[in-house]
């Protein structure tokens, strides 16, 4: 009788958790910590990435240039993709200073669990309270958005995509659904596969039709102009040169730190050294499409070498994306710790001793929050799992589309430093998945005639 009677008030609980109750949960939640790192944190929320996109926001804003050059003459920037400088540039047009645009982020991070509960229930479930509060207090969501990078953007964006996705029903709908996912590959570059899932879920649903057609070209029109942009103005045909320079300078340089057991730093500085004085990034044209192909080359020559620790390196890669939770930037903008470097980083041998430095490294409130995000990452993984073997035996195809935007990410991520804020993107494609598992009905659902 007693857990009858817990049920019951869970389930009374979940109904109470209506959109209004768990925006408004989101939205405390993110003031009170952007309140906490403006007076507490040090760092001005930038970190990392953060000055390379201020400076091309502020070369768009002040000379019409996509540049990082720090005065003329402006050299050409093919490293990044225009997107997030062209939101920072639209802000300081504005005259709003950088917490100003902090707050903003922290406002609109407010409407991820919003947005992935009205795709719940266009989908049918309509108790849906505690998918939405489970996004609502995620703290890696929390602390990513006010900072000056693309996670709040570009997660807010994805949750958006989605619900069109697959709520879409007339020719406009799927249109602008395609849109979207075109200018989210330009906010980042890892973004790619998204026209394309858009694309395949278009077959799906309408066949092979003018109007799939459509979703292709409007999909791809704006990353394919950014790339005959590249073209034009290095020579090289391509989106973004982070990902074959992440792959080389971080993925690489870590599987070779790995096998022959030096510092991470040590490698990636020679590597980096050898590309200085292969390439004449001033004079050769040819220059940055030479430099993609051998870094691609490169990283293959690695990865053949010392198969065991490619291996190794991409698998605590692949844990960290789910288990990892932001533990540096609680230190940081709270003002208790002297870094952001994360402890399991390429930085540290993460085999021996990590819990030691972990511990002599964080604060004693870090590791509560840490600890706090880090069990919540569990159960958040836990109800994907759970939900998406239902999802499977009653929407296959629904399935399958969660499968492959998760399992891309996931994957994509091991070719870098796996950072928690990688993780972000995928929250609102695992939400669907924890609806299903928290569904008091789910035994019964059967998939919305829409899908």
């Amino acid at each position: 009788m007693k857990l009858i009677y817990i049920k019951s008030q869970v389930n009374a609980i979940a109904q109470r958790l209506t959109i209004p109750v768990v925006f408004a949960v989101a939205l405390a939640v993110r003031l009170i910590w952007w309140a906490l790192a403006y007076g507490l944190g040090d760092y001005g929320f930038t970190t990392y990435d953060s000055e390379q996109y201020l400076r091309l926001a502020e070369n768009l804003r002040l000379y019409g240039v996509f540049s990082q050059s720090a005065s003329a003459p402006f050299y050409p920037d093919v490293v990044r993709t225009p997107g997030y400088p062209v939101w920072l540039a639209f802000w300081g047009w504005l005259e709003l200073p950088i917490a100003g645009i902090a707050l903003v982020q922290s406002v609109l991070g407010a409407l991820v669990p919003v947005v992935a509960m009205r795709t719940a229930r266009a989908l049918g479930f309509l108790g849906c309270g505690w998918m939405g509060l489970l996004l609502a207090v995620d703290a890696g969501l929390v602390v990513f958005a006010p900072l000056m990078l693309t996670d709040a953007l570009f997660t807010l964006l994805v949750a958006v995509w989605m619900h069109l996705l697959l709520t879409a029903t007339s020719r406009p709908n799927w249109l602008i659904t395609a849109a979207l996912a075109g200018a989210l590959v330009l906010i980042r570059p890892s973004g790619l596969f998204i026209p394309l899932a858009t694309l395949a879920w278009a077959l799906v649903r309408l066949g092979v039709k003018p109007i799939s057609l459509g979703v292709a070209v409007v999909a791809m029109a704006l990353p394919f102009g950014w790339m005959v942009r590249n073209y034009s103005e290095q020579n090289a045909f391509i989106l973004s040169t982070i990902g074959p320079n992440t792959l080389y300078l971080f993925h690489a340089a870590a599987v070779k730190a790995q096998a022959e057991k030096r510092s991470f730093q040590s490698v990636q500085s020679e590597m980096i050294n050898e590309l200085n004085k292969r390439f004449d990034w001033g004079n050769d044209p040819e220059a940055i499409s030479d430099f993609t192909t051998y870094c691609k080359h490169a990283s293959m020559d690695v990865y053949r070498a010392y198969p065991a620790a490619a291996a190794k390196v991409t698998v605590m890669n692949l844990t960290s994306f789910i288990a990892k939770p932001p533990r540096g930037y609680f230190d940081v903008a709270l003002g208790l710790g002297k870094s952001n470097a994360p402890v399991t980083g390429f930085q540290a041998d993460r085999s021996q001793g990590l819990l030691q430095r972990l511990m002599a490294t964080t604060s004693a409130t870090t590791m509560a929050f840490s600890g706090y995000q880090f069990a919540l990452q569990l159960l958040q993984t836990l109800l994907f799992i759970l939900g998406l073997r239902v999802l499977w035996i009653r929407h296959k195809p629904l399935a399958l589309l969660v499968m492959a935007v998760f399992g891309y990410f996931w994957f994509t991520s091991a070719i870098t430093e796996t950072d928690a804020r990688f993780r972000l993107p995928v929250l609102p494609i695992m939400a669907l998945c924890w609806a299903v598992a928290l569904e008091k009905r789910n035994e019964a659902w059967v998939a919305n005639e829409k899908l």
